[in-house]
């Protein structure tokens, strides 16, 4: 079996990782509209998973190509799983830069948005005093800043499951491979 060469998972993983935390900064900047919006949160999540996606699969197409279009379930993981890596390295990151470095009092604002947004949801909806003291009750402060272990917990949860997910986007990347040396075969025939 050939060796395992990083050096196209490692670069699209570079790129993924600056894109992700440059994509927190821009969060944090547009927090306010971002909190306040559903769909503008909602946005903005979908494109950066649809971002970190199509690096993934980038990076084990490049890989394949790099290597004749043939690649082993192995090395289709691996150029696909560095990828999601480094996303998942850059989001954890970004937390701990906004949260703990930039702003200091990021979680409070957030907090203060939430509960904000909370209020006037209560509202709209008449509930009684007591149903939105109820509401409000539930937004704790602490839930909005993240501890240095809740950050590494996030972290392990976000490489396991990418690699659950990188499992099955090898499964594609390496069927391809076999299509491709079919198609490229020529066929003998009675």
């Amino acid at each position: 079996m050939a060796r395992f060469n990083p050096n196209i998972p490692l670069r699209v993983g570079a790129m993924a990782y600056v894109a992700v935390v440059a994509l927190g900064l821009m969060s944090y900047m547009f927090y306010k509209a971002m909190f306040q919006s559903m769909f503008l949160s909602g946005v903005f999540s979908v494109f950066y998973i649809v971002m970190a996606l199509l690096l993934a699969i980038w990076s084990g197409i490049a890989y394949r190509s790099f290597h004749g279009n043939v690649i082993s379930f192995r090395d289709a993981f691996l150029s696909i799983y560095i990828v999601f890596a480094f996303c998942a390295l850059g989001n954890a990151f970004s937390t701990v830069l906004v949260n703990k470095l930039v702003d200091k009092d990021f979680p409070r604002k957030v907090y203060e948005i939430q509960v904000a947004k909370t209020k006037g949801e209560m509202k709209v909806m008449n509930k009684t005093p007591e149903q939105q003291q109820e509401e409000l009750a539930k937004i704790h402060p602490e839930d909005y800043d993240p501890s240095y272990g809740q950050i590494a917990r996030n972290l392990g949860f976000m490489l396991a499951g990418t690699a659950v997910f990188s499992l099955l986007v090898a499964v594609f990347i390496k069927r391809s491979s076999e299509d491709l040396i079919r198609m490229n075969t020529p066929q003998t025939g009675a």
